[in-house]
């Protein structure tokens, strides 16, 4: 009888101590995640609004320096990071934005690897043609961008 009541009387210990644990471990995830989708909102709202400025200044001649320092494989991490805190348009805003600039990072590579002079007049109008389209882009939705920067940098805690 004494190792039945004693079995009884730790089962409600049991119990609580597991639901506590489970408790501690989703808060703990939870700030885990919360750290990492700030961090990610922090990196793609500098190197937005970074390139933005970039792409939107007229340099004459091919620029001998990236748009983004994002790489191109890690770019949909950070997108699914954030993907459940931003809205729909400014997650098309920040994919479409960056495809663009990936294509025109790809013209720049291609056009300082080139040695034929017919070519790097190919590779001089396509790297234009893809700045220009990158700069009517963000022109034609101003402000669906600049909404998206502040809401990257209301994720990222930046002041």
């Amino acid at each position: 009888m004494n190792k039945l009541s004693t079995i009884i009387s730790t089962i409600p210990t049991a119990i609580i101590a597991t639901i506590i644990t489970i408790i501690v471990t989703h808060i703990r995830e939870y700030i885990k995640d919360t750290k990492i989708k700030r961090k990610y909102a922090a990196i793609l709202y500098y190197d937005m609004n970074d390139s933005i400025d970039m792409i939107k200044s007229d340099m004459e001649g091919i620029l001998k320096n990236q748009f983004t320092f994002i790489d191109k494989y890690k770019l949909y991490d950070y997108l699914v990071s954030v993907r459940d805190i931003i809205s729909e348009d400014s997650f098309k805003n920040i994919k479409i934005y960056y495809k663009n600039l990936f294509l025109l990072e790809n013209c720049w590579e291609k056009y300082w690897d080139c040695k034929d002079q017919k070519e790097i007049k190919l590779l001089e109008k396509d790297y234009y043609e893809a700045k220009n389209l990158l700069k009517s882009l963000y022109e034609d939705d101003k402000q669906g961008f600049i909404n998206t920067i502040s809401i990257l940098k209301d994720i990222a805690k930046i002041k």
